[in-house]
């Protein structure tokens, strides 16, 4: 991504297909939860097409960036928006926009596919949770053959696209754990050229998570075996795949410390670092709100500079310290892109980025500029690890 290139993280909807036992989010699908945390918002319903037309139409004539457009499900399964496959034709049909991506569930993908432009696909998210079973167990009966069936469409497409980055989101927690070693021999069979498998620590704070928080929990040794027997299978496939001249499959830890990548990669032996995706960037490199290179679109087309920052708890933490700022709309007539991250909401935003940082114990860690963690995550719910031990 170029230097001025600026990243769209769009949410078209908190509404899912979905009611998986581990989700954190599930409270945005209750319209009184939604009614107090949108006291100004009118009517609580995703914005049609035509209502985000002046959005788009800033990102189809502000000359001054490109932009990467990724529709992702934090919040909501993007898919199921009445008029996902339009807007998504759309936005990719501009010269502005130089990449799209989508993170899904992948359930009813492989069904709209032939309606999509992919050209400009250059990252396409999953979820999987290991082997049929264990995904079963956590999403629903049925639910693993449609994920997989779009994931192997999607593969299919874009096999022959270097720049193309097929990933899969896992979620490791108490019920999949063991069943993480599974994920290379399940991706194995895949030809795209750059296919990754995240790893990513489950938060017990909210909805069906807290609910089945004894189920979910999972100790952190538990994490770094699963992820050192997932290693050593994976380097068999990887070995099978370059034997067949095809790219070997990568592990990325997300979302961890960089204390606990440290334990988990010297407890795997032999290790080879070629197999891995590590960030060493600190968070003020790796921050696309705190350096402007982000927009996060929720679906009544509020704009924030990213997912963290538009959780209740983030904006209450905010405005105690701020006082109530209004949030930037696409129904306040913007005409430029500087105009939303110049806004005094984005400023002030900025500001206390930098401020929570300088405040929260991860500054005087030693390992600061090589750790990615969120200070807005840190500072409202902590960091699971001996990094910060919770009062």
């Amino acid at each position: 991504m170029g230097h001025n290139s600026i990243q769209i993280d769009w949410h078209l909807t908190y509404n899912c297909n979905l009611n998986c036992i581990h989700c954190g989010v599930v409270r945005y699908r209750d319209k009184e939860f939604l009614r107090h945390f949108y006291p100004r918002s009118g009517s609580i319903r995703d914005l049609k097409k035509e209502e985000l037309e002046p959005f788009v139409a800033i990102l189809s004539q502000d000359t001054s960036y490109k932009f990467a457009v990724h529709f992702s499900p934090n919040n909501g399964e993007s898919t199921i928006h009445p008029d996902f496959v339009d807007i998504w034709n759309t936005l990719s049909s501009l010269e502005s926009v130089h990449s799209m991506g989508i993170t899904t569930n992948g359930i009813i993908l492989y069904k709209i596919l032939n309606k999509m432009e992919f050209e400009k696909l250059k990252n396409a998210i999953f979820s999987l949770d290991g082997d049929e079973e264990a995904h079963e167990r956590i999403r629903g009966k049925g639910t693993f053959k449609r994920t997989y069936r779009s994931i192997q469409k999607i593969d299919e497409i874009k096999q022959n696209d270097d720049l193309f980055y097929l990933q899969v989101n896992f979620v490791i927690n108490g019920i999949n754990a063991d069943s993480l070693k599974e994920l290379s021999l399940v991706l194995g069979e895949l030809t795209s050229k750059n296919i990754v498998i995240n790893i990513l620590p489950l938060g017990t704070n909210e909805g069906n998570a807290k609910i089945n928080e004894d189920a979910l929990s999972v100790e952190e040794d538990i994490i770094i075996k699963s992820i050192m027997d997932a290693y050593q299978k994976l380097r068999v496939v990887n070995r099978d795949r370059r034997k067949q001249k095809m790219a070997p499959i990568k592990i990325r830890p997300l979302g961890f410390t960089s204390k606990q990548l440290l334990k988990i990669v010297r407890s795997i032996k032999n290790v080879d670092f070629s197999d891995f995706i590590i960030s060493y960037r600190g968070w003020k490199n790796s921050c696309s709100a705190y350096s402007r290179k982000k927009i996060y679109v929720d679906p009544f087309g509020n704009f924030f500079p990213c997912g963290a920052f538009a959780a209740p708890e983030s904006l209450a933490k905010f405005y105690s310290m701020k006082g109530y700022i209004n949030v930037p709309n696409i129904k306040d007539g913007f005409s430029s892109i500087d105009e939303v991250l110049d806004s005094k909401f984005f400023v002030l935003a900025r500001e206390w980025i930098n401020e929570l940082y300088e405040s929260i114990p991860c500054n005087s860690c030693p390992l600061k500029n090589s750790c990615t963690v969120c200070p807005i995550y840190a500072s409202i719910w902590g960091v699971q690890c001996e990094c910060w031990e919770r009062s």
